[in-house]
């Protein structure tokens, strides 16, 4: 049997760091989350993300159907994203034998090995709720898109954790 998990490449290639992969992981309801994460990171320009592979499901149901697929993806990925949402709790699975591998091996979230990703007002729990989720939950098309690749490219080794900040907070005032 052919895999049910497709690994991509994003298109621009990667000049200075050796490829990093992602396996993205959800419930079978959030399958077209899973893939507009791949897309995102695919087709960015980030610089931080040049020649990044991930590891994606080709159908909702990859995840049982394919546990060989599956657990071939989490050895290779240093990362997972993860659609944090109410059918993921819901759903019982090969998806959290994934999950609960890789937040063993880092349960703080100090690696960011386990990154979720709210698309929706949701509050993740269990062991999951200490970890630090991207929330595209209100935001626009574009928005989300931005947020989304901002926030995954800090999670990137040599990330400058602070790349995105514009100004000093305003109580940084002199007017002491």
């Amino acid at each position: 049997m052919s895999s049910l998990f497709t690994v991509e490449s994003n298109i621009y290639p990667s000049l200075n760091q050796a490829a990093d992969e992602t396996l993205l992981i959800a419930a079978p309801a959030d399958f077209e989350r899973t893939q507009w994460m791949k897309e995102q990171i695919i087709i960015s320009d980030e610089p931080l993300l040049a020649g990044h592979t991930v590891c994606a499901p080709t159908v909702p149901e990859a995840y049982e159907l394919d546990r060989e697929g599956l657990m071939s993806g989490l050895v290779r990925a240093k990362r997972a994203l993860l659609v944090g949402s109410a059918a993921l709790e819901n759903t019982a699975g090969s998806h959290w034998d994934a999950i609960v591998d890789i937040w063993g091996k880092d349960p703080a979230g100090e690696q960011r090995s386990l990154i979720p990703v709210l698309f929706e007002n949701y509050r993740l729990g269990g062991l999951l709720a200490p970890l630090v989720a991207i929330d595209l939950s209100g935001l626009g098309p574009v928005q989300a898109s931005q947020h989304f690749i901002e926030r995954f490219a800090d999670s990137m080794p040599g990330a400058d954790p602070r790349r995105h900040i514009q100004s000093p907070p305003p109580f940084w005032d002199n007017k002491s």
